[in-house]
């Protein structure tokens, strides 16, 4: 065949076969498409014509694509009034043989949100209502004819991928990411398990349940997991935890197991493991640690019969002085019966150890009004340093709202030493209709022992302390808590001897305390509290040297309220007495008030919040008075008071020390008769003021004598230990012998003083010694000694002491007196210069007499007072003649002439006696004599005697007489020898007659020497 035959055309009706062949291969293909396409939209109309049919109107289903072997549907809505439950997408498996007997292959469900809210009526799942037109009976008949892919049809497996439940409460929400798997067979049990998220830790639960009969068993184990993170994640649904538990609590991990048991679909037993490690609460330093915590439960059917068993470790760390051993603990619970056991308690406080058991039941919780509560308490040893050991048992009986609580405590052995010697224990608890305790203890107790066991720093001592403290507590249905105790000792010759600072001693003590607890309706917690103290008989022997003896008791009122605390008390010390450094006082009453004391700053009763105790001390504001009544004063010196008085407010602040209140600036003191030495008073009134860290007195004391006032201001320091200077002036008053109002001691009865007095000075006292430095003038002064024939005029002083007490002056000391007279002998004033340096020392500097129209003075010399024994020189200076032969008796003349010389003398064993001294004439200068006593020389001699005419001449020639050597020479008192001589050496001017006179003097000379000795007091 040739090229252009083959090449020929194709019949047309070939070709057009083959192209509608081929058209109609597409066409079926778009069609084909066209109706996968369209079948989602088709089988979504359907789906919600089926949905409306039942009354599913907030359920909105989308379909995403259709084959025939699966379906994919989503997003799936269910909306209600609450809310929305969402599924992101679900895929049906399945065959279309499976599918036509209305069974799918698989289910998988990815993105389901459900949230669970906390409504008014309770918890719910938003969108749920939407599907509450299924729980009514459906009128469709079942069969075969179903439609596949319905709502009955079933699917062997189940799966929950990528979910989350969310709690909401108020504002606050939880996530909780879950996964699930379910495997449905055609009979038997079904499958479940599954996984959810919280706070990091998981949860797994399996559950194996035949559909059939509601019967099957479950299981949930939690993974170990922070408590602290799981409670701040419930914290977020308003599941409410302590605040900042965080801070005072470390939680540690917890850990559980739970298993169920279903019959009929019901829990028909429950059983479950909690193990907590560690768990520890925390406050400050204290601390509690819980260790092997574990928790059991077990339930029947409805959670009936439910019981719970508890055991575990225990221990309290942190507490000062304070150590313990793990406790082991176990406890049980079944609704009507509670047990706890303490098998091994040991630990030591203070310095005491303990070991024991304890246990404690409990029955018919079923009904808590008739409960039966039995404890038994076995303290095999109690141990106290230094002491013997004890043991014994305590039982706690009763209900809850009427318990009771005793026992006794007895040392170990038959011979004890401890200081504890039995201890016995009543105490009750009453809770209906009121809340009512009482606490009864009884105890004798060793005092020695019992200070060897507290540590004290002294010693006790004394006979056995019976110690008796019974304590209530109470309630009123609408009132607030009262509280009573009392406490009680009785013992003999109680010493407590405290370190080194001295010894307490007493008989007996009795204190109570009330207190008022109330808590207001809208308000915080307050307190009322009252302290007493009864007065009873106390004596104190420090180590300083301080003694006091009487009563002491003490009452205060404290009240407690969230801004501050407040409180006011006084202390009383009836009958007070005391010496210190030989000071000796009294008193009858001394009371220290507390008017008020005021802590500003937060206090809370209630909670973990404690009291600022450095801003309450810093805001700490008290006031108060001081008040003492009879106080009387002995001191060494003379020194006496009675009749004290006084009344001090104060008020005290840490800013400001110790100052006077506000409104009040000064106090008052008042005092009745006093003495210093010789000078009485009558009294004595003045102000008192707080300075600081000092207290200043300003007043006047009344002395005795008419119109004399001393003004006085003391100043009482204690910064540095206690000091006091008193500044006194008292102006110039007339003094007397005759007075009465002061007592100089030893004088004679016939010796009058007068003259006027003023003074000025400081008493200083440095908290050992007591100074008082002084000025004392006298002007005026008068001496009148009849019997011994002295009088003086015009004596005046001013003399510095620089310590009355110790009798210390300052040097040169002057005193001086106008004039005086000795045995009629007159001496024209004079000046003593002399300084005392303590009672067995003066020094006399010296002393100048305007005697005989000259002058006498001394050399220095030292002398003492206590024991004089003296040898000293009286030297004379221009001394007149005619005044110096005066003293001879029974002469009489004229003349003129100066003399000079010394006098020594000397006194031993209080007598005065003088030796070899002289008066002499100027050498080279004569005098005149003219003497007026006729028979001086010649009056003991008769007329024939052979001397008596030569005598006669020389008494004429001493009518007119020039002197030219006149010497009077002091022999002293020496046997058979007179106490002067005189020699006279001279002419007579009328017939110049020589003369040469020796004569023998005794009488006035000797006596005048010793009036003027004893005139300058020695």
């Amino acid at each position: 065949m040739s090229d252009t035959a083959r090449c020929a055309p194709a019949p047309a009706w070939r070709r057009w076969a083959w192209r509608l062949l081929v058209a109609a291969v597409v066409m079926a293909l778009a069609a084909l498409l066209a109706v996968l396409a369209v079948l989602p939209r088709l089988a979504e109309r359907v789906i919600a014509r089926a949905l409306q049919r039942r009354g599913l109107e907030g359920v909105a289903v989308a379909v995403q694509g259709l084959s025939w072997d699966r379906a994919v549907l989503g997003p799936i809505h269910l909306r209600d009034d609450a809310g929305a439950a969402r599924v992101d997408a679900v895929v049906l498996r399945f065959s279309p043989r499976r599918l036509w007997r209305g069974q799918l292959d698989e289910v998988v469900v990815s993105g389901l949100h459900l949230v669970l809210r906390q409504r008014a009526a309770g918890w719910a799942v938003d969108g749920l209502e939407a599907l509450a037109p299924l729980r009514a009976p459906s009128d469709a008949p079942d069969g075969a004819g179903r439609p596949a892919g319905g709502p009955g049809a079933m699917a062997p497996a189940l799966r929950l991928r990528s979910s989350q439940v969310e709690v909401v409460a108020g504002p606050g929400s939880l996530r909780i990411p879950i996964e699930a798997s379910l495997a449905l067979p055609a009979s038997g049990e079904a499958l479940a398990q599954g996984r959810l998220w919280v706070a990091g830790t998981t949860l797994d639960w399996t559950a194996a349940v035949d559909p059939a009969t509601g019967s099957g068993r479950a299981r949930a184990n939690v993974a170990p997991g922070a408590l602290t993170a799981w409670l701040l994640e419930a914290a977020k649904v308003g599941i409410e935890i302590p605040s900042g538990v965080t801070d005072p609590w470390r939680l540690g991990k917890a850990s559980a197991e739970v298993s169920l048991r279903l019959q009929a679909w019901s829990p028909a037993q429950i059983e479950g493991q909690v193990l907590l490690e560690p768990l520890e609460a925390r406050h400050g330093a204290l601390a509690v640690r819980l260790y092997d915590l574990r928790l059991g439960l077990r339930a029947g059917a409805g959670l009936a019969d439910l019981a719970v068993t508890l055991s575990g470790m225990a221990q309290p760390t942190g507490l000062p002085q304070v150590t313990t051993e793990p406790l082991p603990f176990q406890g049980s619970w079944d609704g009507t019966r509670a047990e706890l056991s303490l098998s091994d308690l040991r630990g030591r406080a203070a310095g005491v150890a303990l070991r024991g058991r304890a246990h404690v039941s409990a029955r018919g919780l079923d009904d808590p009004a008739t409960a039966a509560l039995r404890g038994e308490i076995r303290l095999d040893e109690v141990v106290l340093p230094g002491t013997a050991a004890l043991q014994g048992d305590l039982t706690l009986e009763g209900t809850p709202q009427d318990l009771r609580l005793d026992g006794a405590l007895a040392p170990i052995g038959t011979a004890p030493e401890g200081a504890l010697r039995l201890l016995v224990v009543d105490a009750a608890l009453r809770t209906t209709p009121d809340v009512a305790a009482r606490l009864l203890l009884s105890a004798s107790l060793d005092p020695a022992a019992l200070a060897a066991a507290v540590g004290a720093p002294g010693a006790l001592t004394g006979e056995a302390l019976t110690v008796e403290l019974s304590t209530s507590l109470s309630r009123p249905a609408s009132g607030a808590w009262q509280a009573q105790t009392r406490v009680e000792v009785a013992a003999d010759a109680l010493a407590a001897a405290v370190g080194a600072t001295g010894v307490l001693t007493g008989e007996a003590l009795t204190m109570e305390l009330s207190t008022s607890l109330s808590r207001p309706p809208s308000g915080a917690w307050q307190a009322q509290t009252r302290v007493e103290v009864t007065a009873n008989a106390l004596a104190w022997a420090g180590a300083d040297g301080l003694r006091l003896q009487g009563q002491a008791g003490f009452q205060a009122e404290v009240g407690v309220a969230p801004e501050g605390i407040e409180a006011a008390g006084a202390a009383r010390l009836p009958g007070l007495a005391g010496e210190i450094a030989g000071v000796a006082f009294s008193a009858d009453a001394v009371t220290a008030v507390l008017d008020h004391a005021d802590w500003r700053g937060p206090v809370a009763l209630s909670g973990r919040v404690l009291p600022a105790w450095p801003a309450l001390r810093d805001g700490l504001l008290v006031r108060g008075h001081l008040h003492a009544a009879g106080v009387a004063l002995r001191a060494p010196g003379a020194v006496s008071a009675e009749g004290i008085a006084m009344d001090l407010p104060w008020s005290w602040s840490r800013g400001g020390g110790l100052t006077p209140p506000p409104g009040s600036a000064a106090g008052s003191l008042r005092g009745g008769a006093f003495a210093v030495q010789s000078v009485r008073g009558e009294g004595f009134a003045g102000e008192v003021f707080l300075e600081g860290e000092r207290l200043r007195l300003s007043g006047e004391v009344r002395a005795a004598a008419p119109a004399v006032t001393v003004a006085v201001e003391p100043i009482l320091e204690w910064t540095h230990g206690l000091t006091l200077t008193a500044r006194f002036s008292v102006p110039a008053f007339p003094v007397a012998s005759a007075d009465t109002w002061y007592h100089l001691p030893d004088l004679p009865a016939d010796l009058r003083l007068a003259g006027r007095l003023s003074a000025e000075g400081t008493v200083l006292y440095d908290g050992r010694t007591l100074r008082l430095p002084c000025r004392l003038r006298l002007t005026e002064g008068s001496v009148d000694w009849p019997e011994q024939s002295l009088l003086v005029h015009g004596l005046a002083a001013d003399l510095e002491w620089r310590d009355l007490v110790a009798l210390q002056t300052a040097p040169f000391q002057e005193v001086t007196f106008a004039s005086a007279k000795v045995h009629d002998i007159p001496i024209d004033g004079g000046r003593i210069l002399a300084q005392l340096d303590g009672p067995q020392a003066l020094i006399l500097e010296r002393c100048e007499l305007n005697w005989c129209k000259g002058r006498v003075h001394t050399q220095a010399l030292r002398i003492d007072p206590s024991a004089p024994e003296l040898d000293l020189v009286l030297f004379a200076d221009s001394v007149d003649m005619i005044s110096a032969l005066s003293l001879i008796k029974g002469f009489k003349g004229t003349g003129h002439g100066l003399l000079f010389g010394k006098l020594p003398l000397a006194y031993r064993n209080g007598r005065l006696s003088y030796s070899r001294g002289y008066l002499y004439s100027v050498p080279g200068q004569s005098g005149r004599l003219a003497l007026e006593s006729a028979g001086l020389l010649t009056a003991a001699l008769p007329p024939n005697h052979p001397n008596w005419p030569e005598l006669r001449r020389a008494e004429q020639a001493l009518e007119d007489f020039r002197l030219d050597v006149f010497r009077l020479d002091f022999t002293g008192r020496q046997t058979g020898e007179p106490g002067a001589r005189i020699l006279l050496v001279g002419e007579g001017t009328a017939e110049k007659v020589p003369v040469r006179l020796n004569l023998n003097v005794n009488g006035p000379i000797e006596e005048a020497i010793t009036m003027g000795l004893r005139l300058g007091g020695l």
